[in-house]
């Protein structure tokens, strides 16, 4: 009865702590920072502010989601943050196998999730097994934690559920460059196959859906890739299912505001009939590219790729080679480095995790190995990328049983290495964490963990200088500068038509304002009015007032201020 009081106790100042957003990073490696009791499989995007929204799985399958303020407090209430819907049935990110790509931010502060909803509807005579159906669903949580489409989200596809049994499962989701996205799912139907397929349909900011449900294959077995080109158009890579005789893959591309075709040719990323397979990974270039990495099966090796915004090979007639030694077929994973090339991961036979830099011409520019050490590098390889890269393109390695990070420069140098944790029970399963760098070259990381007295997510914030909360010395690599003075570097692209990347920097801890102006001086949008640590930021504008408006083109002036300097930019909106 003692204990039951004290453990009653503890929830309590739980509740409350979490309750009020009190919490801060900690710099103590032995407690880190309690994110979200009693939830699992954390995916992290960011807040656009140098925090980050969690979304993870609760107990009965409920997805729910916390923001995490720069300085580590829980932003959104209750003790596991928001529920992502009030749809009474299991919600899952995609499929029952969770699948973490279908969570993107929005650009303000919230983000965008793509889920499913599994309903039992009855239970077949023989086998005596559950008979359900499967709907999919999109929701959008500001920067509030409100729910902007719905209580239970935007149903994609309408059926009528307690009739007959159907399927329907995400396979994919980007943003559209204008504040929406695209999504992909395909829809099965065990009383009228005619509707059998893939469909695509366009969402915007508002949950209205601008065109679609748009069939775009009539086998639900065919996969489509979706990445955007220099001109925000979608570009899709159209794998086809494997058949006899082989079945050519197809590069579309779609207008953004109708959906209508543009360009299909065929296409074969791979080499031979089927080299190009299921067992792959892509990434968004900055640069309107897209580049994949694939096992592929004829020669059995690692390979990559990368095609332009119209479907062009752009590292050669044949795909660049990595490595024959690979532990399993999807035990590697590719990330952007920002810029025109990308960071690759596999983990090798011997269980050593290599990390390959591509530099934007497709030649190998360094690899950088790690000897296995610990469960999390152990004979199962992590079923997430273990790194992450920050805008100026450094790179982000977690290791050591998950408590070490290292932070690397794109020129190979190991700038620092920090333990963020000595608690024994760090990622539970190997899908169990996420990590993600913001723009002030810092990371944040977030673990599934279970111990006698906690069971949920935990997370720690390691600065660019590798200090846990801001304060925690570390074994030094390199000197990083700060700005000697306020800065505010010239906004790209100028003129602008939807979004443009702003960056700044600030040379101490410092109360500052950055605002947008018109040619009148009149104020229209506060982009950033806070007091911010020293160091460099960045955020995106898409030309809208406080109020969510569209401005009108014209010539406006951005201001960027503290105590004591002012520094101006002039910036041309063209609609």
């Amino acid at each position: 009865m003692k204990n039951l009081r004290w453990f009653s106790v503890a929830v309590v100042l739980i509740v409350i702590g979490l309750s009020t957003g009190i919490a801060q990073w900690t710099n103590n490696p032995a407690t880190n920072n309690v994110v979200a009791p009693f939830v699992d499989y954390p995916t992290l995007v960011t807040d656009g502010n140098n925090g980050v929204i969690v979304f993870g799985e609760a107990r009965l399958y409920l997805l729910r989601a916390q923001r995490l303020g720069v300085d580590g407090r829980l932003l959104w209430p209750g003790i596991q943050g928001v529920k992502v819907s009030d749809a009474l049935h299991e919600q899952y990110f995609s499929d029952i196998d969770r699948d973490f790509r279908f969570v993107l931010p929005d650009g303000r502060g919230g983000a965008f999730i793509a889920f499913q909803v599994g309903k039992i509807i009855g239970r077949y005579e023989e086998p005596p097994e559950p008979k359900l159906v499967f709907s999919v669903y999109l929701q959008r949580l500001e920067a509030s934690g409100s729910r902007l489409f719905g209580a239970e989200g935007l149903k994609l596809m309408p059926v009528q559920p307690d009739t007959h049994i159907f399927a329907q499962k995400m396979t994919g989701m980007i943003a559209d460059g204008f504040g929406g996205v695209y999504v992909i799912w395909y829809y099965l139907d065990s009383m009228n196959r005619n509707k059998d397929g893939v469909y695509l349909a366009r969402v915007n900011q508002d949950g209205q859906m601008l065109w679609g449900p748009k069939r775009l294959s009539i086998d639900f077995n065919t996969s489509y890739l979706p990445y955007r080109d220099n001109s925000d158009k979608l570009s899709l890579y159209e794998l086809a299912p494997e058949a006899n005789p082989p079945i050519k893959d197809h590069f579309l591309k779609l207008e953004a505001a109708t959906g209508n075709l543009l360009i299909q040719k065929e296409i074969e990323i791979g080499v031979g009939e089927s080299g190009f397979n299921p067992f792959y990974r892509y990434c968004q270039g900055d640069d309107g590219s897209a580049i994949f990495a694939f096992y592929d099966f004829r020669a059995e090796t690692l390979r990559v790729q990368k095609l332009d915004g119209d479907g062009n090979k752009l590292w050669g007639k044949d795909p660049i080679k990595i490595t024959k030694d690979l532990l399993y077929r999807l035990s590697f994973d590719i990330k952007s480095n920002k810029k025109d090339g990308a960071y690759l991961w596999y983990m090798s036979q011997d269980t050593v995790s290599h990390f390959v830099y591509l530099g934007g011409q497709g030649q190998i520019l360094w690899q950088k190995d790690f000897l296995p050490s610990g469960r999390f590098f152990g004979p199962f390889p992590p079923e997430k990328p273990p790194m992450t890269v920050s805008p100026d393109g450094s790179l982000f390695v977690i290791r050591d049983d998950f408590q070490r990070i290292f932070k690397i420069t794109e020129g190979r140098q190991i700038l620092w290495q920090t333990q963020i944790s000595t608690r024994v029970s760090q990622a539970f399963a190997n899908d169990g964490y996420d990590l993600l760098a913001d723009s002030a070259g810092s990371c944040i990381v977030v673990w599934q963990e279970i111990t006698n007295d906690y069971v949920g997510l935990r997370g720690q914030r390691v600065d660019r200088y590798g200090n846990l909360g801001g304060s925690t010395p570390v074994q030094d690599f390199a000197q990083i500068t700060i700005p000697h003075k306020l800065q505010l570097e010239n906004v790209m692209p100028n003129p602008f038509t939807q979004s443009v990347a702003i960056h700044f920097a600030v040379p101490r801890n410092e109360s500052i304002s950055l605002k947008v102006y018109d040619l009148l001086g009149k104020e229209v949008s506060t982009l950033k009015n806070d007091t911010l640590a020293p160091g460099s930021y960045s955020l995106i504008w898409e030309g809208r007032s406080d109020d969510g408006k569209a401005l009108a083109s014209g010539l406006y002036f951005i201001i960027l201020r503290n105590d004591q300097e002012l520094v101006t930019r002039k910036l041309m909106f063209l609609k």
